[in-house]
């Protein structure tokens, strides 16, 4: 994440890379997965 290349290439599809722990990158995983998983359900998503 430090080399400006790696941060370039990811800045150019929107991302925004931040230094983290495999624990805290866990964490914020299971936190995705539980937020987008409640929108999906609430609105009935489907794939077709």
């Amino acid at each position: 994440m430090r080399q400006p290349e790696i941060r370039s290439r990811l800045a150019g599809v929107g991302a925004e890379p931040i230094g983290s722990t495999p624990a805290q990158l866990g964490q914020h995983l299971r936190q995705e997965l539980s937020r987008w998983s409640k929108l999906v359900a609430e609105r009935n998503i489907r794939i077709d």
